[in-house]
């Protein structure tokens, strides 16, 4: 069950409490809490009524107590004169006591931090219990519901505004804080193409920048560039953006018949990137970095960008594809920009431009747990990403361990096809390369054949695997003896040789094969030496003139290999270089890098050039790499090396939280004009997907149900081409046809996002139900279950108000938590909530929905005491305006109701 989270609940509850404040009081005021039963038989004793001794000291005892949480059997629930309608409700009653018990020792209880984890399971094991009972309850007159009565339930699940409904624009990145300031970077000699194409033509508009009239500043930018742009009869335009006090960039104005990008600088220069991971557990988040002037000692930080939500995040690979467009790839257990992340943790993908900017976030959709480990872009800029998933991601896959998975996605961020390879045992792929045709490598690690035709040897193997580009398998390798081998690292040459990296039998091992040969057999290997305890195989690049290098990690002083860089103690970071000759291979030289901490190479990339290879590590050091201070926890590093492994320079980022590069991309044009100028080399607009599998992290194949008044149950599928407006049309169908018979489905839309509306209608009752555990579609899409109450057409409005007050709330929702005092202090009001609701129905069935106060000479509701449950319906009702930092008891604390207001809420209704 995930977290409390009070903008969930507070989303709920705003969308069932219609009444505000002075509403909710009048209601209340009205009705009778603490009333005698003149009308009900005498023999039948509702259980608040029963004094019962229940000692504090033996509180444990009776929340770990066997035995199901509702116990009709109880003495205090027979007391019913043989009426089951109050039976049930007597046991509800005594069910949820136990539960507020629960709720009140997480709260106050020194002692419950120690055993959160155990009564977290027995809570929801509860929940699940009182859920079942109550959606099995029939009553004759009344109806008693889990969650909250509404007419209609709309998504929190914001989905970004169809372009047809918007005006096209671009925001560069950040280029200068001070307007008048000239841009870094600049020197006003570059010159770049805007190409701009409309239904008629094609126009290529050269931009000088020494044409610039004064300071290279963003004012003089934007004139020069709008006059080129009008001199060209071109409609978009370029205005000056401040992002804030003391920051400010380019606002490209789209006219939508055109589309504008930015190329053929005439400075481009290479960049490299790293991927990587910032601070550790809960407050860890992936990081991407970019460093140009490479050919400077100390390159430049040209930016850095990191996931910005509030759980765990990684980055673990990075790749670039032909038009300078920056893909990084990890795992994250928060909600990423707006997608609503329903695993313990999920594969993400990211993409940015050369600036910094993001250009879009995608989540693979899984529900349980999934990591993404690799990334690679092919020949046509599509990308594919590659690790390890738990759970299904399809309605055909069939895994249950964890499984390999790679997904191809296009430039746009659609879903191309996804792949999920389920031996009976563990597996993970941790590599991926393509080749100029499209086909795909995956390199990793089974506990068992990953396939058909290929042997399992024992422990742990590394496979190797080729898929086409539609994703379908080619074949598979496999290799290992009786121990835990992989494969960590794969890349392919310009003439389709196919290099593995890994480890054997505790050696780091390179081997070559050749995608003709069927066998299993590698055309060469060559052992690097033994890796020894903790050392691992990181990565691998390949250069100029069969020149192939391996990165590691490793305590062994003495790899293959005329030694560079001598080992420092401890465990280092390794490169090798080897030279691929054809039918055979042979290690050239090995560099350690390394300090006399712990460090570690995490990554390798390559600008090959012909006897002067150029080579770029990342990894992590808690020493210093750079020859300056040493690491305060953990940095992360960048070093170059020449083609003879000698260092040219090394770069620590030194900062208060642990850190680590975990990959790195080059590339050869990667920094110019355009990018200084925060600019994007990507055709603009760029058009975004419509496709509803691209806007969440649902996947193809999962679905909800809806039945209307009792009758059949419809499935509503998400396909893979599904827009927002089609899943509409598809509820609408089965809600009973596009006029909407029993209710109805819209789109509501903001200023900049959309949501997604079901209604009831016309006296309807529609219930909307999950799917299968794993496989539902309500949660990525924002949704809930519920039961819908239409309101019935031609009442009165004293029937209306009669309809009403026959319906009760328990108002639980699949949220609630006791894993801290805050949340359990939280779900205990909600466990009040439904102590009090239970009364009032047991009224309502034995006295009738009138006020019998007068009649009966019985005192009614103080208003003072009214007035402050009134408060506590209403702090419900508005907590989705509240500020996300503002809890429930805040704000019940803020309303007057004191530090004990969880205690006297249960006084005033017990």
């Amino acid at each position: 069950m995930a977290s409390f989270d009070n903008n969930v609940l507070g989303a709920y509850y705003s969308s069932g409490v219609s009444l505000g404040l002075a509403g909710n009081a009048a209601k209340v005021q009205s009705e009778l809490l603490n009333g005698s039963f003149a009308t009900v038989d005498p023999a039948i004793i509702p259980p608040w009524t029963i004094p019962e001794a229940r000692p504090y000291d033996q509180m444990l005892q009776r929340i770990f107590s066997s035995g199901p949480l509702i116990d009709l059997t109880d003495p205090r629930v027979n007391n019913t004169a043989g009426d089951d309608q109050f039976k049930n409700l007597f046991g509800l009653f005594t069910g949820l006591t136990k539960l507020r018990e629960m709720a009140t020792y997480a709260e106050q209880d020194s002692g419950a931090s120690t055993r959160a984890s155990l009564l977290q399971h027995r809570f929801e094991g509860y929940l699940d219990e009182v859920k079942g009972f109550v959606s099995d309850l029939e009553f004759e007159d009344t109806t008693l519901l889990y969650g909250l009565k509404t007419t209609s339930i709309t998504s929190t699940q914001a989905f970004p505004k169809d372009p047809k409904y918007t005006t096209p624009f671009h925001m560069s990145a950040e280029v200068s804080q001070v307007r008048g300031d000239a841009i870094a970077g600049l020197t006003g000699t570059e010159t770049f193409d805007i190409t701009v194409v409309n239904s008629v033509e094609t126009k290529v508009i050269n931009i000088d920048l020494s044409a610039v009239s004064g300071t290279l500043n963003v004012d003089n930018v934007t004139d020069y560039i709008n006059t080129q742009l009008t001199a060209n009869s071109v409609t978009s335009s370029v205005v000056v953006e401040r992002f804030n006090e003391d920051s400010y960039g380019f606002h490209l104005k789209l006219n939508d018949t055109e589309t504008v990008s930015f190329g053929n600088a005439s400075d481009a220069t290479p960049s490299i990137y790293i991927a990587g991971t910032n601070n550790v557990g809960d407050y860890a988040s992936g990081f991407t970095t970019k460093y140009d002037d490479l050919g400077n000692t100390d390159p430049n930080l040209a930016f850095r960008s990191e996931t910005d939500t509030t759980e765990a995040d990684s980055a673990k690979a990075v790749a670039v594809d032909s038009q300078g467009m920056v893909y990084t790839v990890g795992s994250s257990s928060g909600d990423l920009e707006g997608l609503a992340n329903q695993a313990e943790n999920d594969a993400y993908l990211r993409k940015y431009d050369a600036a910094g900017e993001l250009v879009w976030s995608r989540l693979l959709g899984a529900t349980d747990d999934a990591n993404g480990f690799s990334v690679a872009v092919d020949a046509n800029d599509e990308v594919i990403i590659a690790g390890t998933v738990r759970g299904n991601l399809s309605a055909t896959s069939y895994g249950g361990n964890y499984d390999s998975f790679v997904t191809k996605f296009d430039g746009d961020g659609t879903e191309q096809w996804t792949r999920q390879a389920a031996p009976y045992a563990n597996d993970g792929a941790l590599a991926l390369t393509t080749d100029a045709s499209g086909n795909i490598f995956v390199a990793g690690q089974t506990y068992s054949e990953i396939g058909s035709g290929v042997t399992h040897a024992g422990g742990s193997d590394g496979y190797l695997s080729k898929l086409d580009s539609s994703g379908t398998l080619v074949w598979n390798k496999q290799f290992g003896g009786t121990g835990d081998d992989r494969a960590t690292a794969v890349s392919v040459d310009g003439s389709g040789n196919i290099y593995v990296a890994g480890e054997k039998d505790g050696n780091a091992v390179l081997q070559r094969y050749v995608d003709s040969d069927a066998s299993q057999t590698p055309e060469w290997e060559v052992d690097l030496g033994a890796l020894n305890t903790d050392g691992t195989v990181t990565g691998i690049a390949v250069g100029s003139s069969g020149n192939v290098y391996v990165s590691g990690q490793t305590t062994n002083t003495a790899l293959s290999g005329s030694i560079v860089n001598a080992h420092s103690g401890g465990s280092d970071g390794f490169v090798t270089q080897i030279v691929d000759s054809g039918g055979s291979a042979a290690v050239g030289w090995t560099t350690y890098v390394g300090s006399s901490g712990t460090d570690a190479v995490n990554g390798v990339a390559v600008k090959a050039s012909v006897g002067a290879d150029e080579i770029y590590l990342t990894g992590a050091t808690d020493g210093a790499i750079d020859g300056g201070a040493v690491a305060n926890a953990q940095d992360a590093f960048v070093v170059k090396l020449d083609n003879t492994g000698g260092e040219v320079w090394a770069n620590q980022e030194h900062g208060a939280v642990v850190q680590s590069g975990n990959a790195i991309a080059f590339d050869d044009t990667g920094s110019s004009v355009i990018s200084r100028l925060g600019l994007s080399t990507g055709e603009l607009p760029a058009t975004p997907p419509t496709e509803i599998l691209s806007l969440t992290t649902l996947r193809p194949g999962q679905y909800f149900s809806i039945r209307v008044n009792g009758g059949e149950t419809k499935q509503i599928a998400v396909e893979t081409d599904d827009s927002l407006g089609f899943l509409s049309y598809k509820i609408n169908k089965a809600l009973g046809g596009v006029l909407g018979s029993f209710g109805t489905s819209t789109i509501e839309r903001g200023t900049n996002e959309s949501s997604l509306k079901i209604e009831a209608k016309n006296g309807a009752v529609v219930e909307i139900l999950a799917g299968p555990e794993g496989f539902d579609a309500l949660a990525p899409l924002g949704l809930r279950e519920a039961v819908l109450y239409g309101t019935p057409l031609g009442l009165e409005d004293e029937e209306e108000e009669e309809l009403e007050s026959s319906v009760f709330e328990v108002g639980f929702s699949d949220q609630m938590s006791l894993m801290t005092p805050q949340k359990a202090a939280d779900s205990g009001i909600l466990i009040d909530n439904a102590l009090r609701e239970i009364r009032k129905m047991f009224r309502f069935i034995a006295i009738g929905p009138e006020d019998e106060s007068a009649k009966n000479g019985l005192p009614a509701l103080k208003p003072a005491d009214a007035e402050r449950i009134a408060q506590m319906q209403g702090a419900l009702g508005a907590m989705a305006g509240l500020a996300s930092s503002m809890n429930l008891t805040n704000q019940m604390r803020q309303q007057g109701l004191g530090g004990g207001s969880t205690q006297n809420m249960l006084n005033i209704v017990t």
